[in-house]
């Protein structure tokens, strides 16, 4: 593999000379109805976006209704530190993170997005293992009843949500960009709901 997309030190270096936002995959709109769908309440809900990079989606979400908290977080502290600089609104806060070890308080967050990082965490040596650990901090972040939306490439990355014996309701949707070149494979958005807790009487 000539790129490890799984290294830290990889991406720093991607991020040295940025200047301008950059969509991997495909934009916001493309997936944007099934983040709402995942959504009670867009003015309310608290949101991670994980492996933001130098991504608009978060400015994007927030012109588009989701106007409660939004934490965006890299492993790369210099995109951090751009977007940061960048970033017009403060409902948005963007944070040094790894998905692997959230600094997160438990079941507090109603969605969790992801474009591109576990896919990403797929080319480590260590992705069962690697993946296995992100899975469960995002199941134990989210509050019952929340969401992880998840856009791939990979046909198999169904296979990683449910492959730390959590348990979730998932579902794979398929994702066409209007951009999309004829007879190109799309990408998944898949959905992984965290049950709720049964009401006691």
């Amino acid at each position: 593999m000539d790129k490890d997309y799984s290294d830290k030190e990889y991406w720093t270096q991607r991020y040295e000379n940025i200047e301008n936002a950059f969509d991997w995959y495909c934009q916001y709109t493309d997936f944007s109805e099934v983040m709402k769908q995942q959504t009670e309440n867009m003015s309310t809900a608290k949101v991670l976006v994980i492996g933001i990079g130098n991504s608009r989606m978060c400015n994007q979400m927030v012109t588009d209704g989701f106007s409660g908290e939004i934490t965006a977080i890299d492993i790369a502290e210099n995109v951090v530190t751009f977007m940061s600089e960048h970033n017009p609104d403060p409902n948005v806060k963007f944070l040094t993170m790894d998905t692997t070890l959230l600094d997160l308080d438990s079941e507090t967050l109603d969605l969790v997005v992801d474009k591109g990082t576990l896919d990403a965490m797929a080319c480590d040596e260590a992705a069962d293992e690697k993946l296995q650990r992100a899975m469960r901090e995002i199941h134990r972040v989210l509050r019952p009843g929340g969401s992880f939306v998840c856009v791939s490439h990979s046909d198999w990355r169904l296979d990683d949500i449910n492959g730390a014996g959590l348990d979730w309701e998932v579902k794979d949707v398929e994702v066409r960009p209007s951009t999309l070149k004829e007879g190109a494979d799309g990408y998944h958005a898949y959905t992984a709901v965290k049950p709720s807790r049964p009401n006691v009487e």
